[in-house]
């Protein structure tokens, strides 16, 4: 986790004015929190912020946008945000790293939902993250597509789904160029908290498919998934490629209104070892 402090528009009323009220029901997340890196500046920033809108029933769209900003020894002046906070976080290859105020990621994403009643519902989503800049739009995207679909069982709510991403840039839609995805010459240790990534948890470089079962009793929930693909030679978790495989599974239990409870148990295979990692969790709400 990410020490931060944010801000959550939390319901999901439209705008008032005429201009903007076609957009439909809207929320919107900010934050601002500070990492803990390896290497790189130490105490480096990173500010976030997502946009959702619902034009049409069942259709959403969201943009998105993360960045690592300052840290020891770097830009952290109020320009220097000011030019994080419009994109301008890429420099000319002849000018030194002081005159690049940061490492942004921003994107797009879509979700639409079929209600076919009786609380079953199909979708379809995709996710398309730019790992660099042109003309202050994203580009060179890492891509996720899913598609899910939800079902009742008795007093329970079964959602099954099937996902595959790709986080090597422009892999998803062409030639992919490797090296490069949730890395950055400044930010060493890249797009990461304490070695772990911010962005898909596969890190960078890989070729990923995902199929699960996410199950709602109520008071108790639980997650089945299972993974299977394979990490380029230039992965950033997985040094010299090859097959991907793994499973989680998690159940958590709402103790009261505001607490809730949980256990989560992973199990990962690459080619140079076997991991598994348990975690037991705690979640207080205050209202």
């Amino acid at each position: 986790p990410v020490p931060a402090i944010g801000w959550r528009k939390s319901d999901d009323t439209t705008f008032r004015t005429s201009l903007l009220s076609w957009l439909g029901p809207w929320n919107l997340d900010i934050f601002a929190g500070q990492l803990s890196q390896r290497k790189g500046p130490r105490h480096a920033r990173l500010l976030g912020a997502r946009v959702q809108f619902m034009p049409l029933p069942g259709l959403e769209l969201a943009a998105s946008r993360t960045e690592q900003w300052g840290g020891s020894g770097r830009p952290a002046s109020l320009r220097s945000l000011l030019k994080v906070l419009i994109g301008h976080d890429n420099v000319d290859a002849t000018q030194p790293d002081d005159k690049e105020p940061g490492n942004g990621l921003a994107g797009f994403d879509a979700r639409y939902i079929l209600d076919l009643g009786a609380k079953r519902t199909v979708s379809v989503y995709g996710q398309g993250i730019g790992e660099d800049e042109a003309g202050g739009w994203p580009s060179h995207y890492l891509a996720t597509f899913g598609a899910d679909a939800a079902f009742p069982i008795g007093t329970a709510t079964l959602r099954v789904f099937a996902e595959r991403a790709d986080t090597s840039l422009n892999g998803a839609f062409g030639t992919p160029i490797l090296g490069s995805a949730y890395r950055h010459h400044i930010y060493t240790d890249g797009y990461t908290q304490q070695g772990d990534p911010l962005g898909h948890p596969a890190g960078g470089d890989v070729r990923l498919t995902s199929i699960g079962v996410i199950a709602d009793a109520g008071a108790w929930t639980g997650t089945v998934m299972v993974h299977r693909g394979d990490a380029y030679v230039t992965s950033q978790l997985y040094p010299g490629g090859g097959r991907l495989s793994g499973e989680d599974v998690e159940v958590a239990w709402q103790m009261d209104p505001g607490s809730r409870i949980g256990l989560q148990v992973m199990r990962w295979r690459d080619p140079l070892a076997t991991r598994t990692r348990a975690q037991l969790w705690w979640r207080r709400s205050f209202r």
